[in-house]
C-alpha cells in the first residue's frame, strides 16, 4: 500500500484546518479551487474544519470595543463628562 490523497469537492479557502490520526495537517488546495489532504495507507481519522484568521480578528475587536463601550459608560455614571456651563 502507499499513500494517498482525499480530495474534498469543498471550497477551498485560507483558514481550513485539519488533523489526521490527531496531529494537524495541511490543507492543499487541488484542481484550483477544491480541498486535498494527504493519506497514509491503511486506517485514519479526519477531522476538518473552518477557522479563519478574520474571525478571530473580529472576536478580539469586538471584546476590545465592549471594554471601551463599558469603560465609557462606568465613567458616565461617575460623572467624568461634566459639561463646562
Amino acid at each position: 500500500r502507499e499513500p494517498g490523497w482525499l480530495l474534498v469537492s469543498q471550497t477551498w479557502y485560507p483558514g481550513w484546518r485539519a488533523t489526521l490520526n490527531g496531529e494537524e495537517t495541511e490543507v492543499l488546495r487541488a484542481n484550483y479551487a477544491f480541498q486535498a489532504i494527504e493519506v497514509p495507507p491503511g486506517q485514519w481519522r479526519l477531522e476538518l474544519w473552518y477557522s479563519p484568521d478574520s474571525w478571530r480578528r473580529g472576536v478580539l475587536l469586538f471584546w476590545v470595543g465592549l471594554a471601551l463601550c463599558a469603560a465609557l459608560l462606568a465613567l458616565e455614571a461617575r460623572g467624568g463628562w461634566r459639561r463646562a456651563a
